[in-house]
């Protein structure tokens, strides 16, 4: 069979399994993941080893959560010191055009050394910067260490633990209620006067969240920049992925092993961008949306730099208390990024008008998926 005839006959089959099912829409090689390559080092360095504290605390920073895996962040280290930078060459585009996800994303990387900081025996004092400062030139904060005065506890060194088992798990959640000492565990994570954390388990709101993000979706695949923006962070081979350490891929996915190693030959970058590519991406967020037993929601009534940063603090300290927990998290972004849908969400949650929408997350029982890939120490320490 020729090549083309071939890449036809195996699109067929995978449209007749369901876009769904592939999890990720992309072209990938297959193989199984090598957790011995450089890209994926990080998670198993439990230990500082032969770094200063300032390196390994940038290192545990680096497993964060970021939008699309984009790990928008750069570093700058003096004895003691940390200096967290936004990287605005590392954007999602349109698809975030107000830069919340990126300040976020940062966000996420601050709380991560504040928590490693503490295992060391430290105590990070983290200075939030001015506005003006972060819209200049991206400086988010600067954390100062110190030693501290307490012993570390054991909630200390769970939560550490649990930067090197974090995950966005694009995955169906289990249909079960979360267990009352997680939903007690989450509750006492927000201590950020101007935001606010809503979790959300009740049958008819779930609904309702769930009919919002589907409308957002639809009309995100509709928009043409944003969607082709996002597009720029997909990986479509393990060679691209490994190469750039960074971005998404199908590899990152629940998808059959069958579709992750003959996804090649069956989708080519333009049915990415093409109806094909739309609908797959459309399918499978309605699957997840459906199977979302807690939905958590992060709000703040200060639309700024600080709040958004802190809210990417909050957001980690979600996916840390989830991972120490044995629970899976997934931020959704469309309704976060289209005002229509925020406010819409908004309303219906019943907060006050005027506040920002930052983040609305999934939350519930998965198993774990392949590890994302993370870019080296001297590409991000400046």
């Amino acid at each position: 069979m020729a090549n083309s005839g071939r890449r036809k006959f195996i699109k067929i089959a995978v449209i007749g399994t369901g876009a769904a099912a592939c999890g990720i829409v992309g072209i990938s090689s297959g193989g199984k993941v090598n957790y011995s390559n450089s890209a994926y080092q990080y998670w198993n360095k439990v230990s500082r080893g032969a770094l200063e504290n300032e390196q390994y605390l940038v290192l545990c920073g680096s497993l964060a959560a970021s939008a699309h895996n984009t790990q928008p962040w750069k570093f700058h280290i003096n004895k003691n010191t940390i200096d967290v930078y936004a990287d605005f060459n590392r954007n999602l585009g349109s698809a975030d055009q107000d830069r919340r996800l990126m300040a976020m994303s940062v966000g996420c990387a601050i709380e991560n050394i504040n928590v490693a900081g503490h295992y060391l025996g430290l105590s990070p004092e983290i200075s939030i910067q001015p506005e003006d400062e972060f819209v200049k030139d991206g400086f988010a904060a600067r954390i100062n260490l110190t030693p501290s005065k307490t012993t570390k506890s054991t909630a200390d060194i769970n939560r550490f633990k649990a930067i090197f088992n974090r995950q966005t798990t694009r995955n169906t959640y289990q249909d079960q209620p979360v267990d009352a000492d997680v939903m007690s565990s989450f509750n006492k994570l927000n201590d950020f006067p101007e935001l606010e954390l809503t979790l959300i388990t009740d049958a008819a709101k779930r609904n309702d969240i769930r009919d919002i993000h589907a409308r957002a979706a639809e009309s995100f695949v509709k928009d043409d920049k944003a969607y082709t923006d996002s597009l720029n962070w997909w990986r479509y081979s393990r060679e691209e992925l490994l190469k750039k350490r960074d971005g998404i891929s199908i590899y990152t996915s629940a998808a059959p092993n069958l579709i992750k190693q003959y996804f090649s030959y069956a989708i080519t970058t333009d049915d990415m961008k093409s109806d094909f590519g739309r609908n797959g991406e459309l399918d499978l967020m309605l699957k997840l949306f459906s199977a979302t037993p807690l939905w958590a929601v992060i709000t703040t009534s200060n639309a700024n730099s600080t709040s958004r940063l802190n809210g990417g603090r909050l957001l980690e300290r979600l996916y840390l208390a989830s991972a120490e927990m044995d629970y899976r998290v997934m931020p959704i972004t469309y309704v976060t990024e289209q005002p229509l849908y925020a406010k819409e969400l908004l309303e219906n949650i019943k907060i006050p008008t005027g506040h920002e929408l930052l983040s609305v997350v999934r939350i519930g029982k998965s198993e774990l998926l392949e590890r994302s890939v993370r870019r080296q120490l001297s590409d991000i320490i400046v």
